[in-house]
């Protein structure tokens, strides 16, 4: 690869990365915090974040987030998250619930990208923790963990529908359940997490995410993240991340009464 080249790659690297969320938003009752190692300079994952207390409804109490994975990695799958990044912003600050942005976006990245081969899974959730609702869509996306330190246990946040970009006439559903309760986290990943391998070709796995959950809770979620980051590496070793690595981790906390 020339000069030139190299650096229209390291231009392009700065500008992907300035994409990415550069705070975690400040919602009441909630500690947020996500990150996102790519395998190469440029990478398919993404994740964000939408602030309403710049939109319509000016509310702290409420979180729309969204976490994706565009097929592949490199040059292809970063220009494919570009495209679907700004779709996504551009419908989800308006009105409609999150299927309805969903479905929009899909026609919309559906003509882009039908037949090509690319396809973008992704998981969308609202949080209200004033309505003391949770309601997510899935788009070919593995399902979020829920962990309760109350009870100890961990339920998946699962749902039907196909990746984004392969049928514009999809109609995508959605979930709910009561918001998160004190002592709850919800843990959002892209595949790249639990499929990092070492130099003996296992993979880090689900029960090992799982884990380092239960034994962290008590930590703050960037605390948390770190934690997850830092044993994939150790666990990889030498081995080179083979897939961009996406977490968002969601903890619900006690609020002070006025």
């Amino acid at each position: 690869m020339s000069t030139a080249q190299n650096h229209c790659l390291d231009l392009a690297t700065i500008l992907q990365g300035k994409m990415l969320p550069a705070f975690a938003p400040d919602i009441l009752g909630l500690n947020v915090f996500g990150d996102c190692h790519y395998a190469t300079k440029l990478g398919g994952d993404f994740f964000d974040y939408f602030d309403f207390r710049e939109a319509c409804c000016r509310s702290d109490t409420r979180l729309r987030l969204v976490v994706g994975d565009a097929a592949g990695h490199g040059v292809n799958a970063a220009l494919v998250m570009t495209t679907v990044r700004a779709y996504i912003r551009g419908r989800a600050m308006q009105p409609g619930d999150i299927h309805e942005v969903v479905n929009d976006v899909n026609k919309l990245l559906t003509k882009d990208l039908m037949y090509s081969g690319n396809f973008v899974s992704m998981f969308f959730l609202d949080l209200s923790m004033l309505d003391n609702t949770l309601s997510w869509v899935v788009a070919g996306h593995d399902p979020a963990l829920l962990f309760d330190s109350n009870t100890d246990t961990f339920e998946l946040l699962s749902g039907q529908g196909i990746p984004l970009g392969v049928e514009p006439e999809y109609t995508y559903p959605i979930n709910s359940r009561e918001a998160l309760q004190p002592g709850q986290i919800l843990v959002l990943c892209t595949d790249g997490i639990w499929e990092t391998t070492n130099n003996q070709g296992q993979q880090f796995g689900k029960d090992r995410l799982r884990q380092i959950i239960r034994n962290h809770s008590g930590d703050s979620m960037k605390e948390l993240v770190g934690t997850v980051y830092a044993d994939l590496k150790s666990f990889s070793g030498q081995h080179p991340l083979q897939d961009d690595a996406t977490i968002v981790a969601i903890k619900a906390v006690e609020t002070q009464a006025e």
